[in-house]
């Protein structure tokens, strides 16, 4: 093939080639656009968020006062785990992803824990799970042997165990903006068949959380739940699908006495199917900032003040008509334990309460000591 033949080809060639170049590049940039954008909100689903990150620096040493060892706190809570990446689960919508997220470690059965749940369970261990939201989960807690399920295992073990001869353990399941609905939902589905000899909820504050925001507590989506909504509606989008029909209706007024019926309605649903396993069910009314009665700090003082007038009315309300409902409920099984005002001892000096929900390592230890004070007489008596 001659020189000029050679050449014609290439010329007659070229457009196509130079046709297929500006496709190729014209997909990959629009490929990345698309990747770009659902890349944006993957990440917003993975983030693991700490206390650290949250704040401003100069705020730091103020809210380190709530810990302990406040210098520690101070310099390590870059790395106190708040909320972790969030998994779809099975009938709870989404919850804690297993691995270690900073200094919260997440097992294969969801649990914060750094050890499994023994199956079947060993003989002489008195099995205790203890669930709810952000509070229960241990948000800012300073480590793993420092949210409310650790340092009730710790108490009971060291106080109790010397007379029933029993060991104690105590697995943590639960999520940040879960409210009792999931709670009774994880308790029927998992917890309950986990040969149980008790389960602790911690809870109360989420179920208003989420009333204030004009939400249905037996039909809303959590944070995470609505993460993973709109990835899914944004790739239905690039392959060119109209978004989901969302079966959710807009916030709308929920009244004080409908959270206390819906917190009611899941309380005993969840002592009924503990009763068939044959354990003890325990519903701990946990603090928050809003009705505490302890004298506040001055940091205290101004993130109270950040909350509106109608919130804290909400959450008056709510927790009186909370109270006289829990406190209806009988049953062998069922224990109501009001630790609303678990502070209410203290002084303004005390620094507890990081935000309207969370307090740091010493509310953790308060709580813990509550709940084994008012567990105490029902584990010893089981145990005889």
């Amino acid at each position: 093939m001659s020189g000029m033949t050679v050449r014609r080809i290439f010329l007659a060639a070229l457009p196509s080639v130079f046709a297929l170049v500006i496709f190729g590049f014209g997909f990959a940039v629009g490929r990345y656009q698309v990747a770009r954008s659902l890349r944006h909100q993957i990440v917003d689903s993975t983030r693991s968020d700490t206390l650290g990150h949250m704040l401003r620096e100069d705020e730091k040493g103020t809210y380190a006062l709530a810990y302990e060892n406040p210098a520690a706190a101070a310099r390590e809570m870059d790395h106190f785990s708040y909320a972790v990446p969030n998994v779809l689960t099975p009938f709870v919508g989404t919850g804690p992803e297993p691995g270690r997220h900073d200094n919260a470690f997440i097992n294969s059965w969801q649990f914060r824990s750094n050890k499994e749940v023994a199956m079947p369970k060993p003989q002489g261990v008195y099995r205790i799970f203890v669930t709810g939201g952000s509070t229960a989960f241990g948000s800012g807690a300073p480590s793993q042997d420092k949210i409310i399920g650790q340092y009730l295992e710790n108490l009971l073990n060291a106080e109790i165990t010397p007379s029933t001869h029993l060991r104690y353990e105590v697995f943590t399941l639960a999520n940040p903006a879960w409210t009792s609905t999931h709670e009774r939902i994880i308790i029927e589905n998992r917890l309950s068949e986990l040969a149980p000899d008790m389960v602790v909820s911690v809870s109360g504050s989420n179920d208003v959380h989420w009333a204030g925001a004009g939400h249905e507590v037996f039909w809303v989506r959590t944070y995470s739940d609505q993460h993973f909504w709109d990835l899914l509606n944004a790739a239905r989008k690039v392959a060119g699908f109209h978004p989901m029909t969302d079966v959710i209706a807009g916030p709308a007024p929920i009244s004080p006495a409908s959270v206390a019926t819906r917190l009611e309605k899941n309380v005993r649903l969840s002592a009924m199917a503990l009763a068939l396993t044959g354990a003890r069910y325990v519903f701990v009314l946990q603090p928050a900032l809003a009705i505490t009665s302890k004298p506040l700090s001055t940091r205290e003082q101004k993130l109270r003040a950040r909350l509106m007038p109608p919130a804290l009315e909400n959450f008056t309300k709510s927790y009186q008509e909370m109270k006289a409902r829990l406190s209806s409920i009988r049953g062998d099984q069922f224990l109501y334990l009001d630790q609303s005002d678990a502070f209410a001892g203290l002084t303004a000096s005390d620094e507890i309460f990081l935000d309207s929900y969370h307090f740091g390592d010493r509310g953790n230890a308060i709580i813990a000591k509550e709940i084994a004070d008012g567990i105490r007489q029902g584990i010893t008596q089981h145990s005889r």
